[in-house]
């Protein structure tokens, strides 16, 4: 747990300024009530913040009012969804009977995928979306019997009123989990197929909940629609699309066998499709994980492909919650590995797993080090006090970055948000 809790304050962004995309939920706090920045949230939904459901602003005005104009405020729904992360994915490898070996082995591999982590310390809706596809998938995994621990209901209900509410992706990902883990289970031989079992399965009640709040949301903000984009899909994609889909994001935790992970992925299934009655059993454990695994690169595709069909930029932080999804699989195959190893030698399971973790250090251990660098950077005080600036500047921003650098003076200073960056959103910009 202190592990944990050192990964997430590695990413938290303490001391980092706010760039313009936070600062779009930052201005909010210049309002003076919830109905008016309802009224904005709802103007803009389409046009500046492209299809958010807008719980996130909302979010953040009510954390403004309370705390003032700070970034841990303005960041902490991302904070918190980086906690509820990981403890969902331990309530996931505890349902899959892994142990401490495995939970050290994620937090290693969580810890590296840096570009997924970063959204722990920023202010948008990504985090949130990462975090309730874990946790969905971690309480599916849960047998129906077993779920009426608080700990395993809180997480379900946690999870999907969270996705729902913060991410139009979100939908996508919890009905694909949900059929995973009902399929995963079915594979195991815990459940069968039949449509009582598979509502039981699925908690009805929770699902009407949960749907409820998608299109209700959603009828409100995403669902009606955006902008036309006349973007070059791969503009941002300087490294080439191959490249940033599997070293720079999915598998950034373990760049060098990425190729490797996805042949074996997609190899295994295939193999004990084929294998003899009497080998199946022996591959019978590591079928589901790359199942997983597939399932999550599947997913990202899929939105990529729906942003070019838009003629939209297909960017990294489109798959955030595939990539939160990734490592989990990739730790639960390595340890259903050694669980099969050990059933024939303990020396050749042990080995594999001080293997597995050494290579997860080798690759973990130079970013933590750098975040680490870059932490106190950033928590570095002045030597000399600061000027206080002014909650009225004489002019009002004309472009992007002057709104963005009077937000900043504005935590530098502390208090209330100013009402003058309201004004952003009133004409302003």
């Amino acid at each position: 747990m202190a592990f944990a809790l050192f990964v997430v304050a590695l990413y938290a962004g303490f001391g980092r300024p706010i760039w313009i995309d936070e600062f779009l939920h930052f201005a909010l706090g210049g309002y003076e009530s919830v109905l008016d920045v309802l009224a904005v949230i709802r103007k803009t939904t389409a046009e500046v913040n492209h299809g958010q459901t807008g719980t996130y602003m909302l979010l953040d005005y009510l954390l403004l009012e309370l705390f003032g104009a700070n970034t841990v405020a303005l960041r902490l729904p991302s904070l918190l969804s980086g906690v509820f992360l990981l403890l969902s994915a331990f309530l996931f490898l505890k349902a899959r009977r892994i142990g401490l070996l495995g939970r050290i082995g994620f937090l290693l591999a969580i810890a590296g995928q840096s570009d997924l982590m970063y959204y722990v310390g920023e202010a948008r809706p990504y985090m949130p979306l990462a975090a309730s596809a874990v946790g969905v998938l971690a309480y599916y995994s849960v047998p129906p019997e077993e779920r009426g621990r608080r700990s395993v209901a809180a997480i379900g209900w946690i999870s999907v009123l969270l996705g729902a509410s913060m991410h139009p992706y979100f939908p996508v990902y919890w009905l694909a989990i949900a059929v995973f883990c009902y399929w995963a289970s079915w594979f195991d031989g815990q459940r069968s197929v039949s449509l009582p079992d598979a509502l039981a399965f699925v908690n009805l009640p929770l699902s009407i909940v949960g749907t409820i709040l998608v299109f209700g949301i959603g009828a409100l903000t995403w669902l009606q629609g955006g902008p036309s984009f006349a973007f070059d899909p791969f503009e941002w994609l300087v490294f080439g699309l191959w490249a940033t889909f599997t070293e720079l994001s999915h598998f950034q935790f373990i760049p060098e066998h990425a190729l490797v992970l996805i042949a074996t992925a997609a190899a295994l299934p295939l193999i004990h499709l084929a294998a003899p009655r009497r080998v199946k059993p022996v591959l019978h454990g590591l079928v589901a994980p790359c199942v997983l695994i597939l399932l999550a690169l599947a997913l990202s595709t899929l939105i990529s492909a729906a942003s070019y069909a838009r003629h939209y930029w297909i960017l990294p932080r489109q798959w955030v919650a595939s990539s939160a999804l990734v490592p989990v699989g990739v730790v639960w195959l390595a340890c259903e590995v050694h669980r099969l190893l050990g059933r024939w030698s303990p020396l050749a399971s042990g080995a594999f797993a001080a293997a597995a973790l050494y290579g997860l250090s080798l690759s973990t251990l130079p970013v933590v080090e750098a975040k680490t660098a870059a932490l106190r950077g950033q928590m570095t005080i002045p030597s000399t006090p600061l000027p206080v600036p002014s909650p009225h500047p004489e002019a009002v921003p004309t472009d992007n970055d002057g709104w963005v650098a009077l937000a900043n003076r504005n935590i530098q200073a502390g208090g209330p948000v100013w009402s003058t960056l309201r004004l952003y959103y009133t004409g302003g910009h």
